[in-house]
């Protein structure tokens, strides 16, 4: 850990947490776990609601890591693995955060039957904007993929061939870094509608700007879904400073025009199912 964090009191809370976490995962015998998979895409506040999860005392958390027990260069070492941490577990939920292998959604929910899937969906310029400031490489790997190259790694992996015949068609010679971002946002929100994980009743729509705005609403639906109580300590660094942080750069119509579908699809599943107890919206 880097010692700077004990000046920052959420890291202090979430280090105290993991350290009580452990002595019980230590001395405990395993019980029923629910496995729950955090999906989507990354910078859309999935860092944040995984800190809920940590200060929540019946949820053991495995965030995604460059090298852990459960992940290996930020995706699962492998269903095995995960499902032996399943097996393993003293707590009620064992949450994961496999954002890389979020186009494995159905064969997760396959191997798991009593798994819960959460997918974070915010406003594709704010996750464009936030994926440039956070990742000086964030466009190498669909840029590949436009061009017809190989070497694009996890999001390659998750590139269907419809998605890809799309991206290969696109001016994508003309793009910026910002065009290329937002691609990369329509890209793996479109696994989504792909895999038809809107029919899936084991699969929550967790919108970010609800989450931020009104926190202990969404996490109450949250806990529901899972099956386990709230705890109000969950939304103790919930707060709603990113939405809209950066005015968003000139976007490419062609590139406008696939997110914005993909938006209104969303939209429409909000509206169609925001009284349902799989979509916080």
């Amino acid at each position: 850990m880097n010692p700077l964090s004990i000046f920052d009191a959420q890291k202090r809370g979430r280090l105290a947490a993991k350290v009580g976490k452990t002595f019980r995962q230590t001395f405990s015998a395993p019980v029923e776990t629910t496995p729950v998979f955090v999906l989507g895409i990354q910078r859309s506040g999935t860092t944040m609601l995984m800190f809920a999860f940590h200060l929540h005392p019946e949820i053991a958390v495995y965030d995604e890591s460059r090298a852990s027990k459960a992940f290996f260069d930020f995706q699962l070492r492998s269903m095995e693995t995960t499902e032996k941490l399943v097996h393993a577990n003293p707590f009620p939920v064992a949450c994961f955060k496999p954002l890389a292998d979020s186009h494995l959604t159905i064969q997760l929910l396959r191997r798991f039957p009593s798994a819960r899937c959460i997918w974070a969906l915010r406003e594709y310029s704010d996750v464009a904007n936030s994926f440039l400031r956070k990742f000086p490489h964030a466009t190498r790997a669909i840029r590949l993929v436009c061009s017809g190259q190989e070497g694009g790694g996890w999001f390659q992996e998750g590139v269907s061939e419809a998605t890809g015949r799309i991206l290969r068609n696109l001016p994508w010679q003309n793009f910026s870094d910002y065009d290329f971002a937002c691609l990369i946002w329509w890209a793996r929100n479109r696994i989504f509608f792909e895999q038809k994980l809107e029919r899936e009743k084991r699969v929550l729509l967790l919108h970010y700007e609800k989450l931020v705005t009104a926190p202990e609403e969404s996490l109450r639906a949250v806990t529901n879904f899972i099956g386990i109580p709230f705890s109000t300590q969950m939304i103790r660094y919930i707060h709603a400073r990113s939405i809209s942080k950066y005015s968003p750069p000139q976007i490419n119509p062609s590139v406008q025009e696939l997110c914005d579908e993909i938006t209104a699809s969303f939209s429409v599943l909000t509206t169609e199912n925001s009284a349902k107890e799989h979509v916080v919206a």
